[in-house]
């Protein structure tokens, strides 16, 4: 399995014992959502789906490979109806189990009042 970058914290970043790093709890949460890199030129929306999600951070496949330190534009469709949309920067990339996808870690940098409300409401309603 090819990786680009690495993870940078928790258990996927083989912490010592597994142990969990993150500043915010992940929920296995899976939605769809679109993104675009933001570049110069313009890059066409891509689709994917989450893997995981908390309010700093959001790991997902896609059938495309996104270049880490690289900023994106994403949205995500929120269980229930809503949508949250974000600028975000991938940190990391690597190849899936030899199904030809790829899984991003991603953290949020900008999203804004009713869409963070919207994403911790479902946070919430989803931790177990």
């Amino acid at each position: 399995m090819g990786r680009i970058g690495q993870p940078s914290s928790g258990a996927a970043a083989g912490a010592p014992g597994g142990a969990e790093r993150r500043r915010q709890r992940r929920v296995d949460l899976r939605f769809p959502l679109s993104f675009a890199e933001v570049a110069a030129q313009p890059h066409p929306n891509l689709h994917g789906v989450t893997l995981d999600v908390s309010r700093v951070g959001v790991r997902f496949r896609s059938d495309r490979f996104v270049t880490p330190r690289s900023f994106v534009a994403l949205e995500m469709i929120l269980p229930g109806g809503g949508t949250y949309a974000a600028r975000a920067r991938a940190v990391w990339a690597r190849e899936g189990r030899e199904d030809g996808h790829w899984e991003i870690g991603a953290e949020l940098l900008r999203s804004g009042g009713d869409a963070d409300a919207a994403l911790a409401e479902t946070l919430q309603l989803h931790e177990r």
